[in-house]
């Protein structure tokens, strides 16, 4: 690299480096772009390639639609929904397994979530310290392990507080690589991204490739504009991408979705901690997302050895059938399905014990295929039987479409 490359260097990451230009020298980023991987190539280097590094936000809480249902302050039916209480018979979680939760940063000093987080494994890729003077963080971390006036999904846990958003809930896509590859370099168990912009970035993809790789299992949220449209990081095949449900376990209005979409949690109203030792509720697929994350922490405190490719499997087989793949994904996260399958006892994939077993010698349910009465299939775990001739399409899986499917 010449001179006045290595004057514009910011930043060095392994071989990835972060490099400053000046946007009125050129007409677009993407001539920034080609003239830069010109000029490297022209000084000897092998590059890979050159990518804008992006700014990403918190996916923000969202106003919620007024119904003339309330609900309950300390949020009951979020737990009941994923069958928490259960779990919690199993498991209620271990302080050596450790989520990071990469954020605005946390509270630590919140009475509920004081002797969670370790503020030693914590780290702040944005500047300063790693607390949460913006507040989405707070939330996110007292949904994922909380205790006293509230409770998270994981009753004991370690949480690190990895801050790769600012105080504007804003932070660069080389931030969070960053944060991505330090949590899985100190073995967090678990990844929660309750954030999201920019478009596809090859750096961002490899980063959380990498922390699967190294045992760390990454989730984030399909964000919050109520399209099809799963925002990154929540759309790369290593995460995993949780769309939110409300109390009526309908998807929420403001719930990203798509192709991409693994699952779906508890995320409108939902009450958790807030800065200052106060609590409050938010809405937003950022407040589904911890619900995951907590529960693959159950899982990994049931069974640390449980690998990223099990944990992805028994997440998705074992959720409750909610509706159409494309808005539900493979449905509603199943806490205690999920605990149990770890430890040996699976449930039936979410069916809550009535029945529905998978036939080995069946194929998989698929769209756009022509069935015949009587063919068998096996969709998310069960076995199922077509009962009138049809083509199967997008929104008609078998759990959905009675006319055509009954269960085995």
């Amino acid at each position: 690299m010449d001179n006045t490359f290595e004057k514009q260097v910011v930043e060095q990451m392994g071989m990835v480096y972060l490099i400053k230009y000046s946007e009125a020298k050129y007409k677009s980023t993407a001539h920034a772009k080609k003239a830069l991987e010109n000029a490297l190539k022209d000084s000897g280097l092998n590059v890979r390639y050159v990518e804008e590094n992006e700014t990403m936000h918190a996916l923000e809480a969202v106003p919620e639609q007024v119904t003339p249902m309330t609900v309950h302050p300390e949020q009951d039916w979020q737990y009941n929904m994923i069958n928490a209480s259960q779990a919690w018979d199993v498991t209620s979680g271990s302080s050596a397994t450790k989520v990071a939760v990469l954020d605005t940063g946390i509270d630590s000093s919140h009475q509920s979530l004081s002797n969670f987080v370790d503020t030693s494994l914590g780290k702040s890729f944005v500047g300063g310290d790693t607390a949460d003077r913006q507040g989405h963080g707070t939330h996110v971390a007292g949904t994922i392990a909380s205790y006293g006036n509230v409770s998270g999904v994981m009753q004991e846990a370690t949480l690190i507080p990895v801050k790769v958003l600012g105080d504007d809930g804003k932070g660069s896509m080389y931030g969070i690589q960053q944060g991505i590859t330090y949590a899985a370099s100190i073995d967090a168990d678990v990844v929660n991204m309750s954030l999201g912009g920019g478009s596809y970035n090859q750096g961002m993809e490899e980063a959380i490739i990498t922390a699967n790789n190294q045992g760390t299992i990454v989730v984030a949220a399909t964000g919050n504009d109520g399209v099809q449209n799963v925002s990154y990081p929540a759309a790369y095949d290593a995460a995993i991408a949780v769309g939110s449900v409300t109390s009526s376990e309908s998807r929420s209005y403001f719930s990203n979705y798509g192709h991409e979409l693994d699952i779906v949690a508890p995320g409108s109203n939902i009450y958790s901690t807030t800065p200052g030792g106060n609590y409050d509720k938010f809405s937003g697929t950022s407040m589904a997302t911890p619900h995951v994350a907590g529960v693959l922490g159950l899982m990994r405190s049931a069974d640390p050895s449980v690998t990223v490719s099990e944990a992805k499997s028994i997440l998705n087989t074992t959720a409750q059938p909610a509706g159409p793949q494309l808005e539900y994904g493979n449905g509603i996260v199943d806490a205690y399905a999920a605990v149990q399958e770890v430890v040996g006892g699976g449930t039936g994939g979410g069916d809550n014990g009535d029945g529905g077993q998978e036939d080995p010698q069946a194929p998989a349910w698929q769209s756009y295929t022509w069935y015949v009465a009587g063919d068998v299939v096996t969709y998310n775990g069960k076995s199922y039987v077509c009962e009138t001739s049809h083509i199967s399409f997008p929104g008609y899986e078998p759990p959905y479409a009675s006319y055509y499917w009954s269960q085995n």
